[in-house]
């Protein structure tokens, strides 16, 4: 077992930072290692413990010359920030996948309680963002945002429209990709209207379809579990917004996981410590789960 606090100790020893600096890197990477293993159980789309905690080293080692911050997570988001020079193409979308990124890291000591999330006290733009940043972890794969984070040169823009294509069909790829656009342009103009909750709403519908889509692939029961506990979190993150025909989507994700096997009992996860009401176990998932078990 690496000590991490040792590497981390050596790498201060060489930087001209403050005593107050390094003990604010110190408590960082002390709850970062605290939390990660609960934290990566319950998000699923999270990098091994060793590979995320390594690779801040690496940023505070080659990268950081200065702390910026006034708290574990402030400064966790400043060293994310110097890891995002990639990220080329549309100036929109590219603006929020590096704030996106920065919130991704940074979440597991600003929103993450040990067990569930704190979204409720984020800024809207932060929730905004996260969400785009966090449905396109699951709908492209978080093997292609950090491809994408680490180039220079490609515009993965055309690369993110095949990718869709590739892996959900020409028709829902093309959904996809038009509604993330249009949300982007809702969401970078200066005023919110009735345009802006609809291009939301269609993004997300969008979404569920994916999810959905991504259920019916998966052939473990372990992998269906891992998909329950990332549903919540999207639903979590998804309290910040009025999102039209919610319950419609769960409820559709509820029936394809009963279809997989899975029993009531699981699908309580999904909306344990949500604030609405979500129909899991409701009349109409008891009456969906006594028709899919007569197949």
């Amino acid at each position: 077992m690496k000590d991490y606090n040792s590497m981390l100790e050596d790498i201060l020893e060489t930087k001209d930072f403050s005593a107050e600096e390094k003990n604010l890197l110190l408590r960082m990477l002390y709850k970062i290692e605290e939390r990660y293993d609960d934290y990566a159980k319950v998000k699923i789309l999270v990098k091994e413990k060793e590979e995320f905690i390594l690779s801040l080293l690496d940023i505070i080692k080659k990268e950081c010359n200065n702390v910026e911050g006034n708290s574990e997570s402030e400064v966790l988001k400043y060293l994310a920030s110097l890891d995002t020079k990639g990220f080329k193409g549309e100036e929109y979308l590219v603006a929020i996948l590096k704030e996106g990124e920065c919130l991704n890291k940074e979440e597991i000591i600003r929103v993450f309680t040990g067990w569930s999330w704190l979204f409720e006290d984020e800024e809207l733009q932060n929730t905004e963002y996260n969400l785009i940043y966090q449905t396109l972890q699951f709908i492209l794969g978080c093997k292609v945002l950090e491809n994408w984070k680490n180039s220079l040169h490609l515009d993965y823009v055309k690369e993110m429209r095949k990718t869709l294509t590739n892996i959900y069909g020409l028709d829902l790829g093309n959904r996809v990709y038009i509604s993330l656009s249009n949300l982007i342009i809702k969401i970078n103009s200066k005023y919110k209207t009735d345009d802006y909750q609809k291009a939301l709403n269609e993004y997300l519908k969008n979404f569920f379809t994916c999810f959905n889509t991504q259920i019916g692939k998966v052939q473990t029961k372990k992998g269906i579990i891992k998909l329950i506990y990332l549903f919540r979190y999207y639903l979590i993150l998804l309290n910040k917004f009025n999102v039209k025909d919610i319950e419609k989507h769960v409820e559709n994700v509820g029936y394809t996981l009963i279809k997989k096997g899975i029993k009531e009992k699981a699908l309580n996860i999904i909306h344990e410590d949500l604030k609405i009401n979500y129909l899991i176990t409701s009349k109409i998932f008891k009456t969906r789960y006594n028709r899919v078990r007569k197949y």
